[in-house]
């Protein structure tokens, strides 16, 4: 299977997920993890449909270091349920999400936080193909009414000795990595647009 391949099944399986929620992201509290108020889980829940909504037009010119700082201190950032990754394999990239935004001089607010400027949704699929498990991550950033600014996507891989696709065999390093890549893709957007 060829990378269009797996974009492609999982653009099919975010859609056919999208039609059978009918719960808010935003709204689920019960699943959030104990070591980390602010960072709350949806295991199996649906995954949202690509959004068609207009992107953000960009700057016209940009900004200055000092402008950017000040739009990365400006941010209340709060992060909604992860869906798609069970909370054994979320714990360690809530964790690092927090150490790695505490890093960056970015605040993390809890889900009853109602005065945001960002929301960052992530939605994960596992993969297994040639003897490698690869973690298929989206994180898109919300403004505080729920309109989608941008979009962190990535994935990362890892050996698998087995023929089926197992979270349990994700290590908790490869979900650090993708915190590590979420919170520098959002500082570099986020001081690259001031959005």
């Amino acid at each position: 299977m060829n990378l269009g391949k797996i974009v492609l099944t999982l653009l099919a399986g975010l859609l056919l997920a999208s039609c059978n929620s009918t719960e808010t992201a935003l709204d689920v509290e019960a699943g959030r993890t104990a070591s980390d108020p602010a960072v709350t889980v949806n295991p199996g829940g649906a995954a949202p449909a690509a959004s068609t909504a207009p992107a953000a037009a960009p700057p016209t010119a940009p900004l200055s270091p000092a402008q950017q700082l000040a739009a990365i201190s400006a941010t209340r950032m709060q992060f909604a349920p992860i869906i798609g990754a069970p909370v054994e394999q979320v714990t360690p990239l809530s964790r690092r999400l927090t150490v790695k935004a505490k890093e960056k001089n970015l605040t993390i607010y809890p889900a009853s936080e109602k005065n945001v400027t960002h929301v960052l949704k992530g939605y994960f699929s596992l993969l297994n193909e040639s003897g490698q498990l690869k973690v298929v991550y989206v994180f898109d950033v919300l403004d505080g009414s729920g309109n989608r600014l941008h979009r962190i996507q990535g994935l990362q891989s890892t050996p698998s000795s087995s023929a089926s696709a197992s979270w349990e065999s994700v290590p908790a390093a490869l979900m650090e990595t993708i915190a590590d890549q979420t919170i520098d893709g959002f500082i570099a957007w986020r001081g690259a647009s001031g959005a």
